[in-house]
């Protein structure tokens, strides 16, 4: 936020760097993120009873349902998977996962709303995840008689759009000869999440890129990256600094 804030204010540069973990690589692409919410309605009703047909009056399991909605949501995520508009050179195509589910209240009682939450990942070019999922939700509903009268529900949050630089920008080749420079063999890379890069690039339209270290246990208790990693990033980081910006040396 604090990054979003300075982009607000109106601060400008002609390049950033952020030390994001980058395996000592050139982070030039990311994906956005949105988050949400879908709820699927049923009709509570006695479990231990036979119930008549929901036209009737009759019980509806929203956890069946909600079934369907998973299913349809599977679907959407392969059709991504191989759609020409969703691949990318350095980040994998988009993706929609359940992550959390809630329904039901007691064991005797048919549920009568299932909440499924989800987190979403786009790469730079998708601008409409949103109506792509209210779209598959639409289909789902209309292949079932209780949901095409029912249909589920979408809440989300924020959009973060994804980000990237073009790797003829003067910033990434400065990037990729410094580390060059320290012996190391860059590569030119994406990350699956996204980082303060989206609003430096997307709403300041300062090209930006990502040097730092590994870290194969982020978000994780035993959090942590190499000494020499860190060491070599440090350099990185100066080597580049200087480069860009120049270096006077003091007179004696």
């Amino acid at each position: 936020m604090g990054t979003l804030s300075c982009c607000q204010r109106g601060y400008k540069a002609d390049a950033a760097l952020i030390p994001e973990p980058t395996d000592l690589n050139v982070l030039v692409a990311m994906r956005g993120s949105l988050y949400g919410t879908i709820t699927v309605s049923g009709r509570a009703g006695h479990a231990d009873m036979t119930q008549p047909h929901w036209s009737e009056g009759g019980a509806v399991n929203a956890i069946s349902k909600a079934v369907k909605v998973l299913q349809g949501l599977e679907e959407l995520a392969g059709d991504w998977r191989t759609r020409p508009d969703k691949q990318h050179e350095f980040l994998d195509p988009d993706t929609i996962v359940p992550t959390v589910i809630r329904g039901g209240e007691w064991e005797v009682t048919y549920p009568e709303q299932v909440d499924i939450s989800f987190g979403s990942m786009f790469i730079p070019s998708t601008r409409d995840a949103r109506d792509e999922i209210e779209r598959q939700l639409e289909f789902v509903a209309a292949l079932d008689p209780w949901l095409r009268e029912h249909p589920p529900t979408l809440e989300t949050g924020e959009w973060w759009y994804g980000a990237e630089v073009d790797e003829d920008e003067p910033i990434v080749q400065t990037g990729l000869q410094a580390l060059r420079d320290l012996d190391g063999q860059p590569d030119l890379i994406g990350y699956g999440s996204l980082t303060d890069a989206i609003h430096l690039i997307n709403h300041a339209g300062i090209p930006t890129i990502s040097i730092g270290p590994g870290s194969k246990t982020a978000h994780m208790a035993d959090e942590y990256v190499e000494i020499d990693e860190l060491v070599k990033t440090a350099k990185a980081l100066a080597l580049v600094i200087m480069r860009w910006c120049g270096v006077v040396e003091a007179s004696t």
